[in-house]
């Protein structure tokens, strides 16, 4: 199991490996934007284990993103976990864990997968 990080602890937070390029290259989402953005990262193949999350910045390699207010990052959660982000207009990413800072969690894009039939 991966540890977690706490955004709590500035020495662990600064511990995180950061790439200046990387730095560079996301956006942040704020505003009405950042509305937009509510997605819910499914953690099985059937959709019953989700957690709701918002995406606080982007680029494009992958995400930031926070998870709603009163989630709790499980435990089975770990990183290079494969897991699917699902945007509220149903269309999904195949996303893998690269780092978990509760309550965020950064996401490496893998693909765009098909989109759920209603």
């Amino acid at each position: 199991m991966a540890k977690v990080i706490s955004h709590e602890n500035p020495d662990e937070r600064d511990a995180l490996p950061q790439d200046a390029a990387w730095r560079d290259t996301r956006r942040p989402i704020t505003g009405v934007a950042r509305l937009a953005q509510r997605m819910r990262l499914l953690l099985n193949d059937d959709g019953q284990t989700a957690l709701g999350c918002t995406v606080c910045d982007a680029s494009e390699a992958g995400f930031r993103v926070a998870l709603t207010r009163g989630q709790a990052v499980p435990e089975a959660l770990a990183v290079d976990d494969e897991i699917v982000l699902e945007h509220s207009d149903k269309s999904r990413l195949a996303v893998r864990v690269r780092w978990v800072r509760a309550p965020e969690i950064g996401l490496e894009v893998l693909g765009a997968l098909r989109q759920r039939r209603r």
